[in-house]
This record gives structure tokens, sequence and C-alpha cells, in this order.
């Protein structure tokens, strides 16, 4: 049931993800844009790599392909529409903080330690935006986001770190591979995740670290997590790493 699901989720993923390789024309009707005709996936990424809107809109677009297809992903039946509607914005908002302090990896990297406070910080004003309530409802369901110490907020991450893997596998189906390499300056985190995986290949060092960062995470939230992950490695690679086999079993027999 899973795999047939998290196939039909993989198929959705991509045609939505190639929305952001259909230029609207009408800003360059009006003399505004100068894009013209989009080249291939691999160039144009090159060339303009991804908003980080782009990011939250996917990630929203998990949540709710996820909440449809896996009634317990979240809270199950017991989930109201207002409580849907509460993670589907914490999703499409997650990263505004950036806007202030631009696009800070999750590598390890030293920068991380105030990226929390700020992007919090960011969120209680564009918060005002929203009644009263709801806006403290979405400040809470954010800091849990953060922390991870609640089921939605574990949910929450998990589809954010799945979503930027899958990106870079969408990436190597169109024959873009990304390479950890070409970072100037490696984290501790990046060394670790190369010597765990064997390999230096971003796909597969971010895999890794979501599959070792949501460890302790509840089954209903990893399993349709990591099975959307593996259709997505076999859909691109024809099957899965020898990394991801031993951890996944490690995980399994704890």
């Amino acid at each position: 049931m899973y795999q047939e699901k998290c196939k039909k989720i993989w198929e959705g993923y991509r045609l939505y993800s190639a929305t952001a390789y259909v230029i609207r024309k009408g800003f360059e009707l009006v003399g505004l844009s100068e894009v013209g005709e989009i080249e291939n996936v691999k160039n144009t990424f090159l060339k303009r790599g991804e908003s980080v809107l782009e990011h939250q809109a996917k990630t929203a677009w998990l949540c709710g392909v996820f909440a449809s297809n896996f009634v317990d992903f979240f809270d199950g039946n017991d989930m109201s529409l207002a409580d849907f509607w509460y993670l589907t914005t914490v999703l499409l908002c997650h990263d505004v903080g950036e806007v202030a302090i631009g696009d800070i990896p999750d590598d390890g990297g030293a920068a991380r330690i105030d990226k929390d406070v700020t992007e919090l910080k960011v969120l209680l004003g564009f918060t005002e935006a929203y009644d009263n309530v709801d806006s403290c409802i979405l400040l809470d369901i954010f800091r849990s986001f953060q922390v991870k110490d609640t089921k939605y907020g574990e949910a929450l991450y998990a589809l954010d770190k799945l979503e930027a893997v899958m990106t870079l596998l969408l990436l190597e189906r169109n024959g873009h591979t990304s390479v950890n390499l070409e970072k100037k300056y490696l984290t501790e985190a990046d060394r670790y995740y190369m010597e765990l995986t064997g390999t230096n290949c971003a796909a597969d060092c971010w895999a890794a670290h979501l599959v070792v960062n949501t460890k302790g995470f509840s089954d209903v939230v990893t399993r349709p997590v990591l099975t959307l992950l593996e259709t997505a490695m076999i859909d691109v690679r024809g099957g899965l790493p020898e990394w991801y086999c031993r951890l996944k079993g490690q995980k399994e027999h704890q």
C-alpha cells in the first residue's frame, strides 16, 4: 500500500516541481522580464538555482498529499480542517525569516546557532498579518517544527528535509549530479555524512542526514517518508544505495 501511494506521490511531485520551469509570460509581454524560453532543467537550475518560495511551496504540497494518503501521519481522523490549515501554512511560511538572514544550510556550520532565534523573531512579526489566535497557534507549531518536540514538529521537519533530498534526486534524474566537495569549506557534518555514505554526492549525504535525524521519530512519520525517499531513489538510480540499506537495517534492529 505504501509503495503504490508513494509512486503516485513521486509522480505528482515531479509534475508539481516542473512548474518552476514554466515562466509566466505576462511580465515578459509588458517588458518586466527578459527570460524568454527556458533551457533544459539542468542548465536552468545551474543559472538560477531554487528560490526559498519554491521550496516552501513544495513542502506545503507534500503536507497536503501526505495528509490525504496517510491518515496517521499527523493526527489521524482526529485532525480538523483547521489543524490542517495551520500545518500547511507553517510550511508555506517556514523560511520567511531567511529574508532577513539569507538561506543558511543545515550542514553543522556555526551560523546555524543563531538561525532559529532570528527566524522565530521574523516570523513573530510576519504572523501579525493573521488573527491573534491563529498567529499564536502558528508560532507554537513553528517552534515545535524547530525543536521537533511534538508529533506535528516531527512530521513537518521530516517533510522539510525530504523535500530537499527529492529536489536533488529530481535534478539527478535530469542529468545534474551535485558534489559536496565543490563546497569551499567542509563542515564536520559534511565529512561525517560523506564517510557514512562513502560518497561526496549531496543527494546521498542529505538523504543520510534525513535518516539519521529522524531515527527517534514515530514510525507513522518515518515509514511513509522513507518509503517515498526509496521510491525516488529507485526511480532515479534503479535501486537503493548500500549505505541506505545499512542505515535502515540498523534502525529496524534498534
